[in-house]
């Protein structure tokens, strides 16, 4: 994000903070600002959810202190 940005602002574009609406909530977001017309960008990061499995430490402590 940071280079994508800086290379805009290289370029003589700017960078502009907006306020979108998403089911009903205020969302933050950025866009890029070139002739007068926002693209605004998104980021995401897909993520994997792992069950946790307790260490050692965690079960002792769990025996102790149910």
């Amino acid at each position: 994000m940071h280079a994508l940005l800086t290379e805009a602002e290289s370029r003589g574009y700017t960078a502009e903070p907006q306020t979108d609406l998403q089911r009903g909530e205020a969302v933050p977001t950025l866009a890029i600002v070139i002739r007068g017309r926002a693209f605004p960008l998104v980021l995401t990061e897909r993520t994997t959810k792992v069950p946790h499995e307790p260490t050692p430490k965690e079960e002792r402590q769990k025996e102790r202190n149910p």
